[in-house]
């Protein structure tokens, strides 16, 4: 599902309006419960006047592994680029969580870059749950959260290293 998102969102995303949509059962999945066996598999798609970035993130066992999703002219389809992986420690987590919460409340915003965000809690194959978030806030990086694109940056600056 998550790949199907994630490659229908890289057409046509100016004009995209997803309502953020979450329901009481699934503000218990957030990164700080997350089993052995259990992942967090999240699409970020983040489009502004002058750029555009389109990620993969797979928070599992303590890590996350992050993709570019790229667009491939010569199948026409969308594909996976492996950027790197970094090990999460406690405060990112907790971040992390911070983040899921300030997108459970609906932020309101009229920021020109916008950010989309498709989230799915996975057991083995089985999905437990799924949210999508639409984020035009262009809210600054804070201690209480773990931005996505902080999070990406991160993990490329260890690539360059």
């Amino acid at each position: 599902m998550l790949r199907r998102w994630v490659m229908g969102l890289g057409i046509g995303l100016c004009g995209l309006s997803i309502a953020n949509q979450v329901s009481e059962t699934k503000k218990d999945f957030v990164f700080s419960r997350l089993l052995e066996g259990q992942r967090i598999e999240v699409g970020y798609r983040s489009s502004g006047c002058f750029r555009s970035v389109n990620k993969q993130f797979v928070f599992e066992s303590g890590k996350v592994q992050v993709y570019d999703v790229e667009f491939d002219p010569q199948s026409r389809m969308e594909k996976r680029v492996d950027v790197g992986s970094v090990t999460l420690d406690r405060n990112d987590v907790i971040a992390l969580d911070g983040l899921l919460r300030f997108y459970r409340t609906n932020p309101e915003g009229y920021c020109t870059t916008t950010d989309t965000i498709y989230i799915e809690f996975k057991q083995g194959e089985r999905t437990l749950a799924t949210e999508a978030f639409k984020d035009a806030t262009c809210t600054p990086s804070s201690s209480e959260m773990l931005k996505l694109a902080d999070l990406a940056q991160r993990v490329q600056n260890k690539q360059i290293q």
